[in-house]
């Protein structure tokens, strides 16, 4: 029986290149860091006296504390940035 040898040239050379990309080197992980908001709704200003909110130290008081608006949220963003190169922001709505 004569097997043809292009087939067999074929099978070898497909083992061959899986073989050597099984042990190629895999880069190492990157940290990324997502930042993400919704619903802005174009607040560039921070309502006055800021937002109230429930006392971490004291669940039966609330309050206040300043937030929002664009310059407060960049401000944080950049914040959240340092010492993080591969960060990205995202924003929907």
């Amino acid at each position: 029986m004569i097997i043809p040898l292009r087939p067999i040239l074929a099978a070898f050379t497909i083992t061959i290149a899986l073989a050597a990309s099984s042990h190629a080197q895999t880069a190492a992980p990157v940290e990324l860091r997502i930042l993400a908001i919704n619903d802005f709704h174009g607040n560039l200003r921070p309502p006055p006296g800021g937002i109230r909110i429930t006392d971490p130290d004291d669940k039966t008081k609330k309050i206040m504390v300043p937030a929002g608006g664009a310059e407060h949220m960049a401000t944080l963003v950049n914040q959240l940035r340092q010492g993080h190169s591969n960060t990205i922001f995202v924003a929907a709505g």
